[in-house]
């Protein structure tokens, strides 16, 4: 049994993937700047644009974003997904979750049937420059995976593979000031 929890934690602790040492990666630091055009599973528009090491996140501008890259089969990514829908619900008005679905040509029926089954409570985009977007944060070799932005759009903090609850919420408050 405990063989068994130790698989489990293993499990829920790390990626769905082959972790490198991709730190090095996370912040572009190019001062090249370029627009994205994205949308989510309802088809709204969300328009970023890459500013350095960091993104005017256009009308979630001055909120603190945490960008997170899943995966609907990953295990680790759903064991996540209540922790931010607690995170989503306490600090809302300061901070916005943005799902980015790494799984291409999903149909969208799916997408929402996996949105209504998790109760999902914050933004999912599936279409648009979503490779783009991958690019511009220096790639993604690992989910989940997500990357936190400050409320001026500045790279603030990164999170590879699932982590606790608390401890986003702990850069949640040290990003808006609390």
């Amino acid at each position: 049994m405990r063989l068994i929890f130790l698989i489990f934690v293993i499990l829920i602790f790390s990626g769905c993937e082959k972790k490198e040492d991709i730190n090095q990666n996370i912040v572009s630091t190019t001062t090249k700047s370029s627009n994205l055009s994205l949308k989510d599973v309802f088809g709204k528009n969300y328009e970023f644009e890459k500013k350095g090491n960091g993104f005017n996140f256009g009308k979630l501008s001055g909120k603190v974003v945490l960008l997170d890259f899943f995966a609907t089969w990953c295990p680790p990514c759903k064991a996540e997904i209540p922790h931010l829908i607690n995170i989503q619900k306490e600090y809302g008005d300061k901070f916005e979750i943005v799902g980015v679905l790494m799984e291409e040509d999903k149909p969208v029926n799916e997408i929402k049937e996996f949105i209504d089954e998790y109760k999902i409570n914050y933004i999912v985009l599936n279409s648009g420059d979503i490779s783009k977007l991958v690019k511009s944060v220096g790639g993604v070799r690992s989910i989940p995976f997500m990357i936190m932005y400050d409320e001026k759009g500045e790279y603030f903090t990164h999170y590879i593979g699932a982590v606790p609850e608390e401890m986003i919420v702990s850069d949640i408050k040290r990003a808006i000031k609390e």
